[in-house]
């Protein structure tokens, strides 16, 4: 481990311990839950914490934020890979949580996982490759069973297994092709991600609900809120333009908790009152711990849907 990432996880720990709460103590494992679940190797620990991420979301109005995962992202593509584009074939779904939650978990790569799905690639390609893949496998080919068309769809099931995809064609059935990496998909719109954080905060606004009177809450200093250029106009929205009619609570839980975030992202820049800072989150731990750890768990996730390479062992963001 690095030194900027011991002097990160310490200066964390130093914040959020000083509240001496039961909750607090309990950030860290969450943003390694988080870290855990986006991990490029296979974790013996991963399965578990996806299910532990799964049930809180499910309980705490997350499920948005859990939906804006590569796998749900499409189409596909893999690096180096110029001629194919595969597009999943969507899943009926279910109103079964467990099969939810089991659906989740293979789409995160947890499991081994077949996927039906269209293969775009152009008529000329498409030949080109069968031709070579005939000759090298002894196989026999007839050019005239081949689909029409300058840009052809074909079928075919994406396999999933021993951190490599395999691509296994319907026809010729003995076509395939294998990826010894993750695939990428297309990132999120910020558009989109907002509307469902603007959900999430409104669920949580309810949620939250306190008899504490706090009055108007006007933060001291506002200096880390550019730091993130997409995100800035967020935070002018919940702190100072009040666009999304948030108590006075969540506002302060917001003030103390994003830059915590920003610091373990290692994107806080300028100074940053460190006393100011653990006083504020002592103070929203001591109110309402459940809040504090949502908008822990709630602003890591927007940030690793925005910034990072997204949840799942699978596929990634592209940057």
């Amino acid at each position: 481990m690095s030194n900027q990432r011991e002097f990160t996880e310490s200066w964390l720990q130093a914040l959020t311990l000083s509240a001496n709460h039961e909750k607090a103590r309990a950030i860290r494992p969450w943003l390694t839950t988080i870290q855990v679940l986006c991990a490029s190797e296979t974790l013996p620990e991963q399965k578990d914490e996806a299910i532990k991420l799964w049930n809180y979301a499910h309980q705490n109005d997350l499920e948005g934020l859990l939906e804006l995962i590569p796998a749900n992202s499409t189409p596909w593509h893999f690096e180096d890979d110029e001629e194919f584009v595969f597009t999943p074939v969507p899943d009926p779904g279910s109103n079964s949580l467990e099969i939810q939650q089991n659906h989740w978990l293979l789409q995160l790569g947890i499991a081994d996982s077949s996927i039906r799905a269209k293969a775009t690639v152009t008529s000329q390609d498409w030949t080109t490759l069968v031709r070579k893949q005939a000759i090298r496998r002894s196989k026999p080919m007839n050019v005239n069973a081949f689909p029409s068309g300058d840009v052809l769809e074909l079928d075919c099931l994406l396999d999933w297994s021993s951190r490599t995809w395999t691509v296994r064609f319907v026809q010729p059935d003995w076509m395939s092709l294998q990826y010894d990496s993750e695939f990428l998909a297309p990132r999120p719109s910020f558009e989109q991600l907002t509307l469902r954080m603007i959900d999430a905060l409104a669920a949580a606004n309810d949620r939250f609900k306190s008899k504490a009177v706090l009055g108007n809450f006007n933060p001291e200093s506002t200096a880390w809120t550019t730091c993130i250029g997409d995100f800035a106009q967020w935070h002018r929205d919940a702190l100072l333009a009040d666009a999304y009619g948030l108590s006075p609570w969540v506002k302060r839980t917001w003030n103390c908790v994003w830059p915590v975030i920003y610091r373990e992202r290692n994107r806080l820049r300028g100074p940053c009152d460190l006393n100011y800072l653990r006083s504020e989150l002592k103070a929203c731990f001591d109110h309402s711990p459940e809040l504090c750890e949502w908008m822990f768990i709630t602003s890591r996730l927007a940030c690793e849907i925005h910034l990072g390479s997204g949840i799942g062992l699978s596929g990634n963001f592209e940057a």
